[in-house]
């Protein structure tokens, strides 16, 4: 009954604050029910005078700049709080212990992540384009709740093997575009909950085995656009849900078994532009990958092996090699292909003359070979293609 009876009174005590919304509105912000925009009003710091009942306060795009103290005490309703677009240099001051779940700081000019222990609450940090350049063991020690952490476009170069394992609970983590150019080991061990880790646009030039072990329920991993030249035996072993894989634009020369290891639950591989001139069978381990990039690389031919064990795949992407040669029963192992991409490239006898090449890919519907070598086309080098649609051909 009692609690029953403080329930009331705090919705009625709730719904007055909101009647009085109008009222209470600064003149330079708008409110619309919990929501106060004072986004673009030249603030140069924190405005006074705020409705108590208040749930998103919007500080983005202003002058405010410096240091900045909050005191939260009077917003005992506030979730979220925006301070993108300032200039502001060291993270704010959270004078007492703060509702606020949401906090995007991003686009301003923080050097240090820290006092964040009165923000128990936060599940949403957005530090987007600021500069801070490490983290270290006591960071996000109180940061027990964090789901989202936004670390993109910084100047990050190192992290303590430690920095992360408080954050028990995080789901998303990006930290692409930074300088980062070694990943300890041990640095995702407590990282159990995470699905999504982008590290791409960094300076990494190897990923050590079991790096990513303890990352069970990780199903989008983002490597794209470093500098890595080798994965490392067992490179991408413990992601038994990982879903999609990026590495494209670094500097592998080959795919081996080695990392592909482990990776049973692959459906999206893109190792699109790097240097890889051979591929030495090993997906046995990926046998429920659907579409596999490997435009812009160096292939020069493709032999029988290099595309076992690859059943379902739909997707093919061969464009941009150096292909001169494809064994013929090479795609009998590939019946669900429904697109395959193989322009610019240096093919030419395999149509002219084709027999084999092509006769296992049953449910092609997509073949592009424009800008190769192609002088002629014999009719009996089209029986295959008698189910499929949308073929491109250009003549040189």
């Amino acid at each position: 009954m009692l609690i029953a009876y403080l329930l009331l009174v705090s919705t009625l005590f709730y719904e007055v604050l909101i009647c009085n919304a109008k009222k209470d509105c600064p003149k330079r912000c708008e409110c619309l029910g919990t929501y106060v925009d004072c986004s673009k009003t030249m603030l140069n710091t924190f405005p006074e005078g705020l409705p108590q009942w208040m749930e998103t306060l919007d500080l983005s795009v202003n002058k405010i700049d410096g240091s900045l103290a909050i005191d939260t005490n009077s917003y005992l309703f506030l979730t979220t709080l925006k301070l993108t677009k300032n200039s502001i240099a060291t993270f704010p001051i959270f004078v007492n212990r703060s509702t606020v779940s949401n906090l995007n700081l991003a686009h301003n000019k923080i050097e240090k992540l820290e006092a964040l222990e009165h923000l128990p609450n936060l599940k949403n940090l957005d530090m987007n384009k600021n500069k801070l350049t490490f983290l270290d063991d006591n960071t996000f020690s109180q940061s027990t709740h964090l789901k989202i952490l936004n670390l993109n476009n910084n100047l990050i170069s190192n992290l303590s093997a430690n920095c992360l394992d408080t954050l028990t609970h995080l789901v998303e983590l990006k930290i692409s575009h930074n300088k980062l150019n070694n990943l300890p080991v041990g640095l995702f061990k407590k990282l159990k909950n995470l699905e999504t880790l982008d590290l791409g646009r960094n300076h990494i030039t190897v990923i050590h085995g079991l790096l990513f072990k303890d990352l069970v329920n990780l199903k989008t991993i983002i490597l794209r656009q470093n500098l890595i030249e080798d994965l490392q035996d067992g490179s991408f072993y413990g992601l038994i849900h990982l879903q999609a894989l990026h590495l494209e634009d670094n500097n592998l020369s080959k795919i081996s078994k080695g990392w592909l290891y482990g990776l049973t639950s692959l459906i999206y591989l893109n190792i699109s532009y790097n240097r890889i001139d051979q591929i030495i069978s090993g997906w046995e381990y990926c046998e429920d990958l659907a579409e596999l990039d490997l435009s812009y690389n160096k292939l020069q031919y493709i032999e029988k092996s290099n595309l076992e064990n690859l059943r379902k795949l739909h997707k093919l992407h061969l464009n941009n090699n150096r292909l001169s040669f494809i064994e013929e029963g090479s795609f009998n192992n590939t019946p669900m292909i429904r697109t395959l991409q193989m322009d610019h490239n240096y093919l030419s006898w395999l149509i002219e003359d084709a027999k084999e090449t092509f006769i296992g890919l049953r449910n092609l519907k997509k073949l592009s070979l424009a800008n190769n070598k192609i002088l002629f086309i014999k009719k009996r080098s089209l029986y295959w293609l008698r189910q499929s649609r949308g073929i491109k051909f250009t003549s040189k």
